[in-house]
């Protein structure tokens, strides 16, 4: 009987736990707008104001960083691709924002960022790095920049991309 009685309050107590447990696991998760610069950001966002994102970029908190440089891909604005470009000294969700918002801009100096530029070696960011070439191709810029560069090396025809095939 003792035992029978041992047995069934270990259960009721890891019956409990389990519901403690649960109750901590599926409160919500704080709202990020309930923080005003948070809001801001997203305002500055919706209005399309880069110069306003840009100092952002600046703030102390990693994370109005990361949420400016993600908006400012939403805004794909050419001005801000130089500062996007030189957040090299930002944590790594940042420059993985920052390699985002540069390939949203469409733009050839952008993609020589992505190219040349130090967002960092880490395998989240030069995935996002790869993304961004690989869909900027798609719409012919990079095809473009490479006829640039081998117009500038000599290599290019005028009709074809010399030892390059189009299939």
């Amino acid at each position: 009987m003792r035992i029978l009685t041992a047995r069934c309050v270990g259960i009721l107590a890891l019956i409990f736990c389990a519901a403690c447990a649960d109750k901590q696991l599926s409160q919500p998760a704080k709202n990020q707008f309930g923080d005003e610069s948070y809001r801001k950001i997203a305002d500055l966002q919706d209005r399309r104001k880069t110069d306003s994102l840009i100092s952002f970029l600046y703030s102390d908190n990693d994370v109005y960083r990361r949420a400016a440089a993600l908006a400012l891909g939403s805004v794909q604005d050419t001005t801000s691709i130089d500062t996007l470009g030189r957040l090299a000294t930002s944590d790594l969700e940042t420059r993985v924002n920052a390699a985002f918002a540069l390939g949203q801009t469409n733009n050839t100096k952008a993609l020589r960022w992505l190219m040349y530029g130090e967002l960092g070696d880490e395998p989240e960011v030069q995935r996002e790095i790869a993304e961004e070439w690989a869909r900027l191709s798609d719409k012919m810029i990079f095809r473009n920049f490479l006829q640039r560069v081998m117009v500038l090396r000599g290599e290019f025809t005028g009709r074809e991309f010399v030892g390059f095939s189009t299939t």
